[in-house]
């Protein structure tokens, strides 16, 4: 989704295409397990919404009654972080494979014009395809009411959402990765301290903000305008995409085996500060469900710490898992035809929706996520198929 800029691993070396199988298979996990939690919103007809504003008169945070919606909904958690993540690294492949010998740090007018076309093309995807999509889910005569910010209500025409924030940190991460990992990562958590100082209060739950800064800092609707990732609080994850980029274009070996570390070590810390009530707005409940409810939008510094420790764990073991078998091969079709794969799923399943009879056992549920997925996948094989014999014909 997030990886408009896929991998061209025809015209690259053996070892590059090596380097970019385990993103690949990455990635498309990430995508399968997106479309989990979209099956739950299109078939089920519920989209569980971990706002801020705990405490805020007339606002519930998500409560998960049935544990395989639970389970869904906290594995999606690292879905949206991973895209952020996965885009500022790609963002320094994409600098290692055209740059050549003349290193990431430098910038190109030819380059920048790039990013801002794919980034026009994602927000007008956004604007047109992928809010109409979503749409589909709102015919869903069973669908409940989320607890959205609505900043004066009306129904949602214009909708910036996460491929239009994409968009925006995929620009502003190649401007920065001009600057040194020194000044990156300070920026980077520079921001995650100013987001955790100023974090949206309960208050400001119902208030009308003007559509510029629910997109920059304060989701949720004002009008006929929507956004649940403001681009201040999602541009960090990018931000580590590009400082472990760049050491992983340096030593892949070294940045897998540091993922690991950085994975444990992120978790750990989760643990204690989630343990202490700190750093997530939302107040620990009790059990395993409480302790793992935690804020989204904007994400909490808890839901950073807790998405990023499983990413970075699951990026070591696909590094390591594919070197050894293909059994993850499938999931190739998914990552290198992410954006694809991102505007026909939401299709898919916004039309099995429809036309399905709706029930909320898990054989059905997981039988129509499978069944989605298996449509997904045909479509972007032959999407796959057709790109690579247009390839050949051109050689």
């Amino acid at each position: 989704m997030s990886q408009v800029m896929e991998a061209e691993e025809k015209n690259e070396s053996i070892g590059m295409k090596e380097r970019y199988k385990s993103l690949d298979i990455y990635r498309g996990l990430l995508m399968v397990i997106m479309a989990l939690d979209h099956t739950v919103y299109y078939i089920i007809g519920s989209h569980p919404m971990e706002y801020f504003g705990d405490g805020a008169p007339g606002f519930v945070f998500p409560k998960y009654d049935q544990i395989y919606i639970f389970v869904n909904r906290i594995l999606s958690h690292i879905v949206a972080p991973g895209f952020f993540f996965l885009l500022g690294l790609s963002v320094i492949l994409y600098k290692e494979r055209h740059h050549k010998n003349e290193g990431t740090s430098n910038l190109k007018p030819s380059h920048l014009k790039h990013f801002l076309l794919r980034g026009l093309v994602m927000i007008i995807a956004q604007l047109t395809l992928i809010n109409f999509a979503w749409m589909l889910g709102t015919l869903n005569s069973n669908i409940i009411a989320s607890s959205i910010p609505s900043g004066g209500g009306g129904d949602v025409l214009v909708s910036m959402d996460v491929i239009a924030t994409l968009a925006v940190c995929m620009i502003l991460g190649y401007i920065l990765s001009g600057l040194s990992d020194r000044w990156i990562l300070g920026l980077t958590l520079g921001l995650m301290v100013f987001n955790t100082l100023i974090f949206p209060k309960g208050t400001m739950l119902e208030g009308s903000y003007n559509p510029l800064l629910r997109w920059l800092f304060i989701p949720g609707q004002t009008g006929i305008f929507l956004s649940h990732y403001p681009i201040l609080h999602w541009f960090p994850l990018t931000g580590i995409g590009l400082v472990f980029g760049r050491l992983f274009v340096k030593s892949k070996d070294k940045a897998m085996g540091l993922s690991a570390y950085l994975g444990l070590g992120l978790l750990l810390v989760f643990v204690i500060t989630r343990l202490l009530n700190l750093l997530d707005q939302h107040p620990q409940n009790s059990g395993i469900r409480g302790f793992l409810s935690l804020t989204k939008y904007p994400p909490s510094v808890s839901f950073v710490l807790f998405t990023m420790g499983i990413s970075f764990i699951l990026l070591y073991m696909i590094d390591r898992f594919t070197k050894r078998f293909r059994g993850f091969d499938f999931l190739l079709v998914f990552g290198q035809n992410s954006m694809l794969f991102y505007i026909v799923h939401l299709y898919v399943y916004g039309i099995l929706g429809l036309i399905i009879s709706k029930g909320q056992g898990v054989i059905h549920f997981y039988a129509l996520w499978l069944l989605g997925l298996g449509i997904s996948f045909f479509m972007c094989k032959l999407y796959s198929i057709r790109r690579c014999k247009k390839r050949s014909t051109s050689l």
